[in-house]
């Protein structure tokens, strides 16, 4: 607000009273007429003679407020009204210069704060910044405006922090206004931030360091979901293993307990404490079904005569109709729908697709339309239903094409080698991939350029495989023999 409007409330405050021999009115009659020296001079004798005056402070108020005023200063008009306020409290204000001698009532004391403080709060708002809204919270803390500039000054700091949009604005912003309307958002946009910031690279290293940072993340599944992934790229049980040792309360526990059952069930069964579902598939994956038609419904029967599977389904495939079924996952029409379940009634897949088919090594090749996907057995999607060829790639690596593109992909569904060769082929102990020229690899080198950002030498015209460890490759007129380890 500017000093012109403040200096219009003077005049109306005074006329309001009637002017006495007293000096609190000697004092308004002098400001009137703009005799601020004689004001001070009266107002200065009347505080010695009276401590406890609130009439004085109030004028001393008005006077500070008076644009005229040589030493004219809102914030000293704001300190003399809130004494004035206090002083009119007092117990002792008996023994003082009463309001009523100058025919003064609070009702003006109160007028002459609200004025005071619209005028500061005008002042902040015409800044518009936190500092303006700050200086007055810390100095306006009884007017009536502090909640609207508290929310003010809240509003403008997080627009602040989200032109920067680091996790350090957003750190910056809840340190300094925790209990804000905003802070929730911006605790959200600070976890988001920190955790995408501190592990950009998608390094393993960097996720288990951010973890060991941030316990509390509500990231923290991602974290660890990226964490299994990175150290099971070589598809060895001591790796799953190893994830389930140094996070044993981590969700993908079951994920790492059903890849590790697929991969050897004899050897899970014996040397992991299994649970209760995992037992009942075991028992049930070993006897044949046999399918039953009771009630117009279909299920299924062990060769003792014993129901498994208790007839439930609209329907099933006729092709099990005619034969035992082996199987650890079927196809049945649940509710007139189609459902890929396993022998414990769990129903893996209840979108719509066309087909699954066994992959092995616990995984399904899953057909929606005319693109391909991996569902594994346990029911997670290992990758989606969006490439045109799969297959599996030895034992630990799944081959994937789109658009007539090759890449590679880990057991556990990540991207390791992209999606740009012509070919890709396991032959014997190595993987060779082709785009003008052909690479040799192995599953250890593949791996290894995943993780160091290697790229591939694309060097050879042709290969033949001599037998399992051994391949031979030709460059121009020249050729060579490989061992596994990729060494001549």
């Amino acid at each position: 607000m500017s000093s012109k409007f403040y200096l219009l409330l003077i005049p109306l405050l005074i006329t309001q009273l009637n002017c006495f021999g007293d000096p609190i009115s000697k004092a308004l009659k002098a400001l009137r007429k703009g005799k601020h020296q004689q004001v001070e001079s009266v107002l200065e004798k009347s505080l010695q003679k009276n401590p406890i005056n609130p009439g004085a402070r109030y004028v001393w108020s008005l006077l500070f407020y008076d644009s005229t005023y040589n030493h004219s200063n809102l914030d000293s008009a704001h300190l003399f009204i809130e004494r004035a306020l206090l002083d009119e409290q007092q117990p002792d204000s008996l023994d003082g210069l009463l309001l009523e001698k100058s025919d003064l009532t609070i009702d003006h004391l109160l007028a002459q704060k609200s004025a005071v403080d619209s005028s500061a709060y005008a002042i902040a708002v015409d800044s518009n910044t936190v500092q303006s809204f700050q200086r007055f919270i810390d100095e306006y803390q009884n007017a009536p405006q502090l909640a609207n500039a508290i929310s003010r000054r809240n509003l403008i700091a997080f627009e602040i922090a989200s032109a920067e949009h680091s996790f350090q604005s957003y750190k910056k912003f809840l340190d300094q206004y925790p209990d804000s309307y905003q802070a929730p958002e911006a605790r959200k946009r600070y976890e988001i931030l920190v955790f995408k910031s501190k592990t950009n690279d998608g390094k393993l290293e960097q996720y288990l360091k951010f973890l060991e940072e941030h316990p509390h993340t509500p990231y923290r599944n991602q974290a660890e979901w990226q964490i299994f992934q990175l150290q099971t790229l070589d598809d060895r049980p001591e790796s799953y293993n190893k994830f389930k040792n140094d996070f044993p309360n981590s969700k993908y526990i079951p994920v790492a307990d059903n890849i590790l059952y697929h991969l050897d069930k004899e050897a899970f069964m014996k040397d992991h404490e299994v649970t209760d579902s995992l037992a009942r598939i075991n028992k049930l994956e070993s006897t044949s079904l046999i399918p039953i038609f009771e009630n117009d419904q279909y299920g299924f029967m062990d060769h003792y005569g014993v129901y498994q599977i208790p007839a439930s389904f609209d329907s099933i495939p006729e092709n099990y109709l005619c034969q035992l079924l082996t199987t650890d996952v079927f196809q049945a029409y649940v509710n007139k729908r189609l459902v890929a379940m396993g022998r414990n009634q769990k129903v893996l897949w209840d979108k719509p697709f066309d087909g699954i088919k066994d992959m092995g090594r616990g995984l399904l090749e899953l057909k929606i339309g005319n693109k391909y996907g991996v569902l594994h057995k346990s029911g997670w999607l290992v990758l989606k239903a969006e490439y045109d060829q799969i297959k599996l790639l030895g034992d630990s690596f799944i081959a994937i094409n789109k658009v007539g593109k090759w890449g590679i992909a880990s057991m556990t569904g990540r991207l390791i080698v992209p999606m740009v060769h012509q070919r890709i082929q396991n032959e014997g102990a190595f993987i060779v991939l082709k785009k003008d020229q052909w690479a040799i690899s192995n599953k250890k080198y593949i791996i290894k350029s995943f993780k160091a950002d290697e790229a591939f030498s694309y060097q050879y015209q042709d290969w033949e495989l001599t037998n399992h460890d051994n391949l031979m490759v030709f460059t121009d007129d020249k050729e060579g023999i490989l061992d596994r380890e990729l060494l001549p």
